[in-house]
């Protein structure tokens, strides 16, 4: 990456992949929302899988623009649905604001322990952490 490295492609990027992690946490709480209402095990399992793909989102969202031409494919696989019709979106999100509000509180809290282990330098509680996602992310299979 020299000095003239243009950075339009990554903030580009940036802007998909928090359109993505946003139009994913609706539909996350639309899915678990009705898969709690109507007793769903089969929409509960593909919240799970909708939260995991949340998760990469916000990861990604998080990387750096200068960065990401570092990135793998993965990454960019969490923005095709930014590729949508933002005005959809945008609908989507105001129709379901409560339920995704909601669905965010257990990102934050999460995100804020995570926060709180690296600045503590608390290597269990790292551990804990890591070891919370990787039993989450092992019942949902490859």
């Amino acid at each position: 990456m020299g000095a003239g490295h243009d950075h339009s492609n990554a903030d580009t990027r940036v802007s998909r992949m928090l359109i993505a992690a946003g139009i994913l946490t609706a539909f996350f709480a639309l899915e678990l929302t009705t898969a709690l209402l109507i007793n769903s095990i089969a929409l509960l399992a593909d919240a799970g899988h909708m939260l995991t793909d949340l998760v990469a989102s916000a990861l990604a969202a998080a990387t750096p623009a200068d960065l990401l031409t570092l990135t793998a494919s993965g990454w960019a696989d969490t923005t095709r649905i930014a590729a949508g019709d933002v005005d959809l979106w945008r609908q989507i999100f105001l129709d379901n604001r409560v339920n995704t509000l909601k669905a965010l509180a257990p990102f934050e809290t999460v995100l804020a322990e995570l926060r709180q282990a690296l600045e503590a330098a608390d290597g269990a509680a790292l551990a804990r952490l890591l070891q919370q996602g990787k039993r989450i992310r092992d019942t949902v299979g490859s």
